[in-house]
């Protein structure tokens, strides 16, 4: 990816797909043939309109969380999959979660949860206790030292996410953007 103020370029694999923004207006230019190996004949395939919203969801989706991985590498010094977790402990009560619930709501494995509270507990900002009267479960909870970094980085990315994400969107958009959103999130939590 090559990115020149306001003009990036992104080529898929060999000529596949060229994506170009340039001052805000997405323009991709398509060169899969029908008979492309890619495409299996018979499997459904989306019409140009899903294809074209497709590609553009795809695209801002992995802006937005390359954006966020920047900000919070920068500003935190820890992974943003690691900072969804000290969020989601400052939410709860007494700061403290289980792993096996930090697991379910992030969508990730236990191992990969048990891997980021050790760093998180490294660094000081979680720390990890068995849950009592459960057997071998553990909890995490957000230490002070954990509380006081999301005091100091949230606000920095609130603002880089209202001046990137929601800064080039009308009101109505936003409250659009919102339903779309719950949309999609009820869809796949049905899955």
């Amino acid at each position: 990816m090559t990115s020149y103020g306001s003009f990036l370029a992104w080529r898929g694999s060999g000529s596949d797909l060229n994506i170009q923004v340039a001052d805000g207006v997405l323009r991709k230019r398509y060169l899969l043939s029908q008979d492309h190996p890619g495409r299996t004949r018979g499997v459904p395939m989306l019409d140009d309109r899903e294809n074209r919203a497709w590609r553009n969801v795809a695209m801002m989706l992995h802006l937005v969380e390359t954006m966020l991985e920047q900000q919070v590498q920068r500003d935190a010094g820890v992974s943003h999959a690691h900072y969804k977790i000290l969020v989601l402990l400052s939410e709860s009560p007494d700061r403290t979660v289980q792993l096996k619930e930090l697991a379910q709501v992030l969508q990730f494995s236990i191992s990969r949860v048990s891997h980021a509270v050790t760093r998180l507990e490294s660094l000081g900002l979680v720390v990890r206790s068995p849950v009592p009267q459960v057997g071998k479960a553990f909890q995490a909870t957000l230490t002070k030292a954990g509380l006081d970094l999301l005091r100091r980085v949230s606000p920095i990315q609130a603002e880089v996410i209202q001046r990137l994400v929601f800064g080039p969107l009308t009101d109505a958009q936003v409250d659009k953007l919102d339903r779309i959103a719950v949309a999609i999130v009820k869809e796949l939590s049905q899955s």
